[in-house]
């Protein structure tokens, strides 16, 4: 599965143009490709601690903007209900 995906990113991201398209194909195809191929390097049990830390920070800013996105909601529905 981790071979497919990465047919839609650049290795070396070096210019604006393959930087965007990179984040572009994280956002379509999910982050856990790229924290994949960032520990990849790394031996079998220190790639889990990193990915465990990813999984933990994705969790937290999941959880904040989820937040946001309900309170800005209903924000919305509260101040600017039709009567």
């Amino acid at each position: 599965m981790i071979g497919t995906n990465g047919e839609g990113t650049f290795r070396n991201a070096d210019t604006v143009f393959t930087k965007t398209v990179n984040v572009l194909s994280a956002l379509f195809m999910g982050i856990a490709y790229w924290s994949g191929k960032r520990v990849d390097h790394h031996n079998w049990f220190v790639k889990r601690i990193y990915l465990l830390g990813y999984a933990f920070l994705y969790t937290i800013a999941g959880i904040i903007i989820y937040e946001l996105c309900d309170y800005v909601l209903g924000f919305i529905e509260n101040h600017y209900r039709m009567h």
